[in-house]
């Protein structure tokens, strides 16, 4: 368990607070908005999919200011929604904090069926697929085969 030690009013009104460390060095206490994932991927997203952050710190009384250059983000309680529009680079602002996310494309379709149609009698042996593009802004995912 820590103790606040002391609290200090900086210049400008900057709220500073310090507490003991394990080895009863005092350090300092962070007072910005914590967020941790709660996605499957972590701090991985997939494009035009609604990711869920959880605000760590989050306190009833507390406003929260979100933005974004990719997509929507909102705010719900102790939970900021995040839907990006294009892959790469994405991410949002929390009173001021950035907090960075790689979006990822949309994974590839199931291939379908399209020749020969179900219940087809007396065919060829030749079937056609249609799948779309392997394409993927994630440098760990990259296509081996194409046939």
């Amino acid at each position: 368990m820590s103790y606040v030690l002391r609290a200090d009013i900086e210049e400008g009104g900057r709220l500073v607070l310090q507490t003991v460390d394990w080895s009863q060095q005092a350090v300092p206490i962070s007072l910005a908005t914590a967020v941790e994932s709660l996605n499957f991927l972590n701090w991985s997203v997939t494009v035009g999919l609604i990711s869920q952050f959880k605000i760590k710190n989050y306190h009833f009384s507390d406003h929260y200011s979100v933005k974004t250059q990719n997509g929507k983000v909102w705010v719900n309680d102790d939970t900021i929604y995040y839907q990006p529009d294009v892959s790469g680079e994405g991410g949002f602002t929390i009173n001021g904090t950035h907090y960075r996310v790689y979006v990822l494309d949309v994974a590839p379709a199931k291939p379908s069926i399209v020749y020969p149609e179900d219940n087809s009698e007396n065919i060829s042996t030749q079937a056609e697929f249609v799948a779309s593009q392997f394409i993927s802004e994630d440098p760990a995912l990259r296509h081996i085969r194409s046939r």
